[in-house]
């Protein structure tokens, strides 16, 4: 019963403490693919409670409006942040391959 993770990068379905999958992982790399690109954590909090209102109850992720965000990997990463896990890539497989079609297609639109 006791909750073992970050919660700031938990999935809800952790918080929920609701047996976890592939794509539980999927959400946490989602988050960290956030990050890395906004350069703020979605949840702006440490606290407990806190993460489990923002992962469980707020509403979905979207990625702030900035025109350098192209629209592939605005798609991508809030897929992977999807609240529900059927919404999700169901493997960091399938989030991997998402994320090489996506690069593809940006290389030989620019070549």
């Amino acid at each position: 019963g006791t909750f073992v993770g970050t919660p700031r990068y938990a999935s809800p379905e952790q918080m929920l403490r609701e047996p976890l999958t592939p794509a539980s992982e999927v959400y946490a790399v989602g988050l960290i693919m956030w990050e890395a690109l906004v350069g703020s954590p979605t949840v702006g909090s440490t606290d407990y409670g806190f993460c489990v209102e923002a992962h469980i109850n707020g509403d979905p992720w979207v990625l702030p409006e900035d025109p350098s965000y192209p629209d592939g990997i605005r798609r991508i990463i809030e897929k992977s942040l999807a609240k529900q896990p059927a919404e999700r890539y169901q493997s960091c497989e399938e989030l991997q391959h998402a994320l090489h079609r996506f690069i593809m297609t940006r290389s030989t639109t620019k070549g």
